[in-house]
């Protein structure tokens, strides 16, 4: 039967799909896309590609024939074609189901190529182009396998909101003052709060990112590195920036930018964990603090039913412990015993200009 095929599908490259050459039968496109997919079924990859290429010969933004091509790669291993006319079919289609099927293929061949944070980005740009719940649940199952093997993992948030009050100021236009006065003492009179220290409308934004790399992993090791940086800003409306006249929108911008190392020590009972981590944080422009951190802890199970968590930690030279008892709906699995100790600095000029005072000794 393939013999015969091939045949008809070297009169199809030869001319155009839909006429017989010599004593070919004649064969619709359609056809010939039917007898790709067969010869896909049937294990026969070699002449679903002779097929398609005879109709990418003829049409050459088929985009049937750029998907049968790019399955018959893969199973061929041929990872270069698979990108190449999986992509193909992703940007000449406009049908959701396909661009779905060519984007899990692009995703399939930088995984092949051991790129799986490009895999992620194609199997989302799928995610975009699914249809059904059946696609949606596929999808969930080849991102977490994938994220497993990538060593590197980004989180990056984003959001903006409307606000009445972005400096966290009053709301009330007076306020009682204390006075003091040689005949009555303290006395208490109302005054009114200027525009700049009123609550001023207009929008909140902020982004967050957070990087992590795997440096190295094994069946009883995992160490990574980390990053973490947040940005929250103001914007003023028109109406507060008239009112504002001594601040600015970046006198209320606050930032914080941290970086960290984590080793873990894996065994069947119980894992180790030990971090280190420095950072610093900014607010209005200034540097409000330098912190860094060590801790060691341990975790292990204790039982079906439940588990108890310690925590010790020292702050500025204040220490708390607190005890806790998971709820019942839902009991973790482990038990942490952990001991961090961290240091924080900040300069003190930037501090009184906050407004804030440190309670360090």
């Amino acid at each position: 039967m393939f013999v015969r095929a091939l045949v008809t599908a070297a009169a199809i490259a030869t001319a155009s799909v839909g006429y017989a050459q010599g004593n070919g039968r004649v064969m619709s496109p359609a056809e010939a896309r039917e007898f790709a997919v067969a010869a896909l079924q049937n294990g026969f990859p070699q002449d679903a590609i002779l097929i398609a290429r005879a109709l990418l010969a003829r049409n050459p933004d088929d985009v049937s024939a750029h998907l049968l091509w790019a399955e018959a790669a893969l199973i061929m291993a041929d990872t270069p074609a698979i990108r190449k006319h999986a992509l193909a079919a992703f940007r000449a289609s406009q049908n959701p189901d396909a661009k779905f099927q060519a984007a899990r293929l692009v995703a399939i061949s930088y995984l092949q190529d051991e790129r799986p944070t490009l895999a992620q980005i194609w199997l989302r740009r799928a995610r975009g182009q699914a249809t059904t719940q059946d696609q949606i649940d596929r999808l969930a199952v080849d991102y977490r396998q994938v994220r497993q093997l990538n060593p590197l993992n980004v989180d990056v948030s984003l959001s903006a909101t409307p606000s009445s009050n972005v400096n966290n100021n009053s709301a009330n236009t007076t306020m009682l003052a204390p006075f003091f006065t040689s005949d009555s003492g303290i006395v208490f009179t109302e005054a009114e709060i200027s525009d700049e220290s009123q609550a001023l409308d207009g929008w909140l934004y902020g982004t967050t990112i957070r990087l992590s790399y795997r440096l190295h992993e094994s069946q009883t090791q995992r160490g990574n590195l980390s990053f973490a940086g947040s940005y929250n800003g103001v914007v003023f409306s028109a109406k507060s920036e008239a009112a504002a006249v001594t601040v600015t929108e970046d006198d209320y911008a606050q930032g914080q930018a941290s970086l960290s190392y984590s080793h873990q020590w894996l065994t069947r009972e119980h894992a180790t964990v030990f971090r280190l981590a420095t950072g610093r944080s900014w607010y209005g422009g200034d540097i409000l603090t330098d912190f860094s951190s060590a801790s060691l802890g341990r975790k292990w199970a204790i039982g079906d039913s439940g588990s108890f968590r310690r925590h010790a930690h020292g702050i500025l030279k204040t220490a708390t412990v607190c005890h806790c008892l998971p709820r019942s709906a839902t009991p973790p699995p482990m038990t942490m015993a952990a001991v961090s100790i961290q240091t924080r600095s900040a300069p003190d000029t930037c501090l009184v200009k906050h407004g804030m005072t440190s309670n360090s000794a």
